[in-house]
């Protein structure tokens, strides 16, 4: 049933996906966190076998389909969609730590560190500009250094589907920043989404793989 519903989520992702390049916006409202929500039943069905770490990854679940809900209106409640992802990212980190070695790498940290803060003191010079509210700026460079921690406590895992589903969210959030604060690109939803519901599956897919060995 797990890999039925692994599956079904795939399969639906990849429908909104070609929905929404091609601008099929009612689609679009009703299908995007169906995906997220096929994948948190996988998860829920196994929590007996997860342990604490099923039940953070299972939270993380549902807040992004709940900041996927938000997102739908991306003008009006942006920052409550953001919310909703900090405390997912919150949650995944918890979990990730629920499972990490006791391997630290410093390098990592500091690379980590250093992209996050030259990318903070970049969008911050062009969302001022932009955004009169210092509280916008400070919640958007907050969310930076949250999904900055949800990847290192990934990389602490040593398992290769978070580490990799850890990043691809980066990526998604990378390329959503980007699109809405500094130039805005054609297919930038396309990408967006491709990589966050990439990054979601992994998650999963290294949850299964987690419980499994």
């Amino acid at each position: 049933m797990t890999q039925l519903l692994l599956s079904l989520g795939s399969f639906i992702a990849v429908i909104y996906l070609i929905a929404i390049w091609f601008q099929h916006e009612k689609i679009h409202q009703m299908l995007k966190a169906v995906p997220i929500l096929c994948w948190s039943l996988v998860v829920g069905m196994t929590l007996a076998d997860g342990g604490p770490f099923g039940y953070y990854l299972l939270a993380g679940l549902l807040l992004s389909a709940l900041g996927d809900l938000f997102l739908l209106n991306h003008d009006k409640h942006f920052l409550k969609g953001l919310a909703s992802f900090f405390i997912a990212h919150i949650v995944y980190v918890v979990g990730f730590l629920s499972i990490s070695t006791d391997q630290t790498s410093l390098l990592c940290l500091g690379i980590l560190l250093l992209v996050a803060l030259l990318y903070m003191a970049f969008l911050r010079r062009i969302m001022m500009v932009e955004h009169s509210s210092v509280a916008f700026v400070l919640a958007v460079c907050a969310y930076i250094l949250m999904i900055t921690a949800m990847v290192y406590t990934a990389w602490l895992t040593s398992q290769y589907w978070l580490i990799a589903g850890s990043l691809l969210f980066y990526l998604s959030d990378f390329t959503l920043s980007w699109n809405k604060f500094v130039r805005p690109f054609k297919r930038a939803d396309v990408v967006i989404m491709v990589t966050y519901y990439g990054a979601q599956v992994c998650l999963v897919i290294g949850y299964l793989c987690y419980i499994q060995r």
